[in-house]
């Protein structure tokens, strides 16, 4: 496992772990927040999620990639949702840990899966869900973006076989985004290898399946 620790600021106490795909191995999901008092998984959690009954919704969260189930994912408490600025824990000074999460990606296997059983066409943002996202990303200027997929420019320096470099909207959307605003910290999964680069000022950092880095938050408790 991948386990990194990134200092944002030296003032912080509280800890985030930022969990990569799990593609149904619950158990050793579960294992890894063990670990963590918060947690933030990337998508691709599974098409089921029973096994998150346990958590507590407000420290342990995750949102949705391209292989997890849109027939229940929207009904689990842990969920992120769609798109916007989220934050975990507070303080007297207001919440501890702010970022902006986007959620899906374009199964590039897609013809290889089944709708309703491990296929859904909801795994993209629509065009109206998109035009909201980048209108909220604009108006909050987030230093943090955690999203399943990363932008399409983003994409040749991580791509790990060839068919992902064909067009996504995901990959669009995200370029949009990172036209309008640059990050500091921008992770993501998808792309199954730890690697990060400095692209425009914006960190990038890729998580492997079940890799994790624990972040340090901005904010004194």
């Amino acid at each position: 496992i991948f386990s990194r620790s990134l200092k944002l600021d030296e003032k912080s106490i509280m800890k985030v772990r930022i969990i990569g795909d799990v593609h149904g191995k619950y158990g050793k999901y579960l294992h890894l927040t063990d670990g963590a008092e918060y947690s933030i998984q990337l998508g691709d959690m599974g098409f089921s999620y029973n096994h998150m009954k346990d958590l507590n919704p407000l420290n342990h969260t995750f949102f949705g990639g391209n292989h997890d189930n849109y027939d229940k994912i929207n009904t689990v408490s842990h969920c992120h949702g769609n798109f916007g600025g989220r934050h975990l824990g507070n303080s007297a000074d207001g919440p501890i840990f702010e970022y902006f999460i986007v959620r899906g990606a374009y199964s590039v296997d897609k013809k290889y899966r089944t709708i309703g059983v491990d296929w859904w066409a909801e795994e993209e943002l629509n065009r109206d869900q998109a035009e909201r996202c980048i209108k909220n990303f604009a108006q909050m200027k987030p230093e943090i973006v955690i999203s399943h997929d990363c932008p399409a420019s983003v994409v040749p320096e991580f791509m790990t076989n060839d068919w992902k470099l064909e067009k996504s909207f995901t990959g669009a959307l995200l370029d949009v985004m990172f036209e309008v605003h640059r990050p500091k910290l921008w992770i993501f999964g998808h792309h199954h290898q730890n690697k990060t680069i400095v692209k425009d000022g914006t960190k990038f950092i890729c998580l492997d399946e079940l890799s994790f880095i624990d972040l340090d938050t901005e904010k004194e408790l």
